[in-house]
């Protein structure tokens, strides 16, 4: 935005300071994620979240079983 108000008023000295802040920023947001970086590649990919979320449906649908069967029996037993 500085430096479309520089093409028609000379804020050069402006712009430089707000470019330099914004580089201090920018570095300093690179330092800060560096050690992020060891957690960011522990992360599961996209095949091994896929084979959590099959196992977990596989152990909810063997609960529901065995839930449905427990009922079964409590029904039967009166």
């Amino acid at each position: 935005m500085v430096g479309l108000v520089a093409v028609w008023e000379p804020v050069y000295g402006i712009e430089a300071v707000i470019k330099t802040l914004t580089a201090v920023v920018s570095i300093a947001t690179a330092v800060w994620l560096i050690p992020l970086v060891p957690r960011l590649i522990e992360l599961p990919s996209p095949a091994q979240l896929r084979e959590r979320k099959q196992a977990l449906a596989s152990a909810v649908a063997d609960c529901d079983a065995l839930l449905e069967e427990l009922r079964g029996h409590r029904d039967w037993r009166g």
